[in-house]
């Protein structure tokens, strides 16, 4: 990008252009001590959002009912890593125990290139997008139905209630997925999510090509 398409630049009057330097040096220091951003913006218009091959990026989120213990958020953290594969990890504050979780700096640069992680996102637009290979999921019932209507194949993490009869349909009626089986910790190792998930990612296996229910 050329200096005259900077965000201070104000051809002509060098002052100015100081001034506004300023300016968005300061709006730059008091975003990253800000909890919230409010933007005029809609995700739609942000042209990096379809930049990922078809068939490629790997979804995940898991509603606002399931509880993960702060060593099972690493698995999954570490498991999304060691997939190499572009994903959208909509995780939620509510996800763990805590009132909040992060991640380091280390794994965030790491994965910087093909991962995002978000606290919410438009889950029919996003299952609705080509670029998407599967779906990691709950199993809550909305979600089944919206990914198996886009005909995106699901990788199962049910938490309890009806969801274990969802994972029950779609791995063994449906035969659209697979499921993540603990080990005799009641943990998903990451290793677990790395090969469970290229199942249904291997182009010889589950496809974007199965049918819609």
């Amino acid at each position: 990008m050329a200096i005259t398409e900077s965000t201070w630049s104000f051809p002509g009057d060098k002052n100015t252009e100081k001034e506004m330097s300023h300016v968005v040096n300061g709006i730059i220091h008091n975003m990253t001590n800000a909890d919230w951003s409010l933007c005029n913006w809609i995700q739609e218009l942000d042209p990096t959002l379809d930049k990922q091959p078809k068939n490629s990026v790997v979804y995940v989120e898991f509603g606002s009912t399931s509880k993960f213990n702060q060593q099972q958020l690493e698995e999954l953290a570490k498991g999304l890593d060691i997939l190499n594969r572009p994903f959208l990890w909509v995780a939620w504050s509510g996800l763990t125990d805590k009132s909040c979780h992060s991640y380091s700096n280390k794994y965030m640069k790491r994965v910087a290139s093909r991962g995002k992680i978000v606290e919410w996102a438009s889950q029919e637009i996003v299952l609705g997008n080509p670029s998407i290979a599967c779906f990691i999921t709950h199993c809550g019932w909305s979600s089944v139905m919206e990914s198996a209507s886009m005909g995106v194949p699901l990788v199962c993490w049910p938490y309890f209630g009806d969801q274990m009869y969802a994972k029950s349909c779609i791995c063994d009626a449906w035969k659209v997925g697979v499921w993540f089986k603990p080990n005799e910790s009641g943990i998903v190792s990451r290793n677990e999510i790395k090969e469970t998930a290229n199942e249904v990612l291997s182009p010889v296996s589950l496809s974007r090509k199965m049918c819609s229910i």
